[in-house]
């Protein structure tokens, strides 16, 4: 396991599995830990079930998935998220920037990729990079963040040309568990998801008032391949005292998964105890145009590719990342992100501004 740190976050990358975990943010001394921890990690394992995939027996905090989802030929989000990453040589690491790079080990995977973990000091942000080639056939990918957010989140996003859910529930058998929403659907209005009476409720909250395991994908507008084309989510979680947010190149991330997880599943490990955890997923699968997560060569309608694939001779970087800062305690929600070559700016509901430093050209390399 490997620690990075500065003076705004300190994690720890689990090698075996590739996740980021046991996560703290900084602000004038006071730790903010947003991300979500299952109840059973670090508790006996001989108690768990013996076929549950590793990413599952040690679920928190942000992974990559490739494949996104479960794969008769992979475990449960792909290699990347249960097999073992090597570190490589650190290509810097400074008073300003530390970087970490890692080379996926594991055998069985069918194509390279690389990670690469960048901090820089003052930033509240943790950048990631994804480097992949001999991916000659398209897989759903994501980014698995996952927040704990028991006192609510309210949620804002970049804009989005509308949203659907799966073809099937997550839980589709009442006694494994309960999901709650209408299947497959499409919505224009986050605001206005039908459940599974076809009644209209507002996703925007987070949790509802109901034991429940849904899946919900966003869809970004067109953006005419400006570059850097920004996407962004944002969760306000005032009694919880932080605001989370991530930020992607939406040209290789499109869509944003919501798995919103609240004690709907009854079977172990969850046992009805995975509650309050909210899935931040930024995703390219063909969800948006099929209702499934799978992946296909084409581009959707909207021009965006349903997952992802590196054409010979080519490698192919997905660039995000994510962070978190105290919430302002005169605002309701965020209303809108906007980026400058410096900063990020946080609008708040009341028009005021919260600004933190950037690593634009992340997102141009």
């Amino acid at each position: 396991m490997d620690h990075y740190f500065n003076n705004k976050v300190n994690f720890n990358f689990e090698k075996n599995g590739g996740i980021l975990k046991d996560i703290n943010f900084i602000h004038k001394n006071k730790i903010i830990q947003p991300m979500s921890k299952a109840p059973w990690v670090g508790k006996n394992s001989k108690l768990l079930p013996k076929k549950l995939d590793l990413i599952e027996r040690q679920l928190e905090g942000d992974f990559f998935c490739a494949p996104f989802g479960k794969s008769k030929k992979t475990p449960i989000h792909g290699w990347t998220a249960n097999g073992l990453w090597g570190q490589k040589k650190e290509k810097r690491n400074d008073s300003k920037t530390k970087i970490g790079q890692y080379i996926l080990r594991e055998k069985n995977n069918k194509f390279n990729i690389i990670k690469r973990i960048i901090l820089k000091n003052n930033h509240p942000t943790i950048y990631q990079e994804h480097i992949i080639d001999n991916l000659l056939l398209p897989i759903p990918i994501a980014h698995h963040s996952m927040i704990y957010a028991p006192g609510g989140a309210r949620l804002t996003f970049s804009n989005k040309s509308y949203g659907v859910t799966p073809i099937s529930p997550l839980e589709k058998n009442p006694k494994r568990g309960n999901s709650m929403l209408l299947y497959p659907q499409k919505f224009l209005n986050i605001k206005q998801v039908k459940n599974n009476k076809f009644k209209s409720i507002d996703l925007s909250q987070f949790p509802l008032n109901q034991i429940h395991e849904d899946i919900i994908i966003l869809v970004e507008q067109n953006k005419d391949f400006i570059l850097p084309s920004l996407g962004w989510s944002v969760a306000f979680c005032k009694k919880d005292n932080f605001i989370f947010f991530t930020v992607k190149d939406t040209l290789r991330l499109p869509e944003t998964v919501l798995w919103m997880s609240n004690g709907g599943r009854n079977y172990k490990p969850w046992s009805k105890i995975h509650k309050n955890v909210l899935g931040i997923e930024e995703a390219s699968t063909s969800c948006h145009e099929n209702y499934k997560l799978s992946a296909t060569f084409n581009k959707s309608k909207l021009n965006h590719p349903m997952g992802l694939y590196s054409s010979k001779n080519k490698t192919l970087k997905i660039k995000y990342c994510f962070g978190c800062i105290p919430a302002p305690s005169n605002w309701k929600y965020v209303k809108d992100l906007k980026f400058t070559k410096k900063n990020i700016i946080f609008v708040g509901n009341d028009n005021t501004k919260k600004i933190i430093p950037f690593y634009y050209s992340h997102f141009l390399q």
